[in-house]
């Protein structure tokens, strides 16, 4: 892979970072806004309860989604920066510009991608909790 096609990736990146931490912080914004939200002092029965704290959930699975993202955006940058952007983590190859192309934070090769699932899938069947998604509060500051 030569530098300018590096700086295309980089651009990319830089551009889904900044999507996503604009989306999660309008969501979080939404969130604070009392008319968003039901309040337990607004809540007189426990089917209403219950719906507020199912969006609860729901909106924390999302947010701990996009941190996922925004991981893997900040391994895929620091690859960059290091020279070793677009080798599988896990058979050393070059990932396929094309994948690259369609997701840019892409860690596996297409047969390692496909092997990582079976084995994700093989793991969740038999009992094995699934991995912890990191916070979000890593990548909010001020000034974004």
């Amino acid at each position: 892979m030569n530098a300018h096609e590096f700086d295309q990736f980089r651009s990319r990146l830089l551009d889904k970072k900044k999507l996503l931490l604009q989306s999660v912080k309008k969501n979080l914004e939404g969130n604070r806004q009392p008319e968003s939200r039901m309040s337990f002092e607004l809540v007189h029965d426990n089917p209403d309860r219950s719906v507020d704290e199912l969006l609860k959930h729901v909106t924390a699975h999302v947010l701990g989604g996009r941190a996922g993202e925004l991981d893997l955006i900040e391994s895929a940058l620091l690859k960059i920066s290091e020279g070793n952007y677009g080798k599988c983590e896990s058979c050393g190859e070059q990932i396929d510009n094309a994948r690259l192309n369609a997701c840019p934070e892409a860690v596996f090769c297409i047969a390692c991608q496909n092997s990582h699932e079976r084995n994700a899938r093989t793991t969740q069947f038999h009992g094995t909790p699934p991995p912890q998604t990191p916070g979000l509060a890593d990548y909010l500051d001020d000034d974004e």
